[in-house]
């Protein structure tokens, strides 16, 4: 089986794959679950983004004129995040923190 590092309930950064996959999307679908909350211009928090799941399409929901804040522990995350944001050109709308 595999060996991954878990500290405490923070899901390490190795396993990120598991987080963002199109299987998952199939599931649970960022723009279903969110789209009745966010509006474009709104200011968004993602808490616990980890590599960028509900990020990158709650950028794409707020627009230019807003805001999402992506707050993840590990710099890894961060730092995937960053690069799909970078890929996406969604760059001014995610600020990694």
């Amino acid at each position: 089986m595999y060996n991954f590092e878990f500290a405490g309930n923070v899901c390490s950064y190795k396993i990120a794959f598991f987080l963002d996959n199109y299987i998952r999307r199939l599931f649970q679908n960022p723009r279903k679950i969110v789209a009745p909350y966010i509006s474009p211009g709104d200011t968004v928090v993602d808490i616990g983004c980890g590599p960028g799941f509900f990020s990158l399409d709650m950028a794409k929901m707020v627009g230019g004129s807003g805001r999402v804040f992506a707050v993840d522990l590990q710099e890894e995350m961060l730092a995937r995040v960053t690069a799909k944001a970078r890929a996406g050109n969604l760059s001014c709308v995610i600020h990694p923190h």
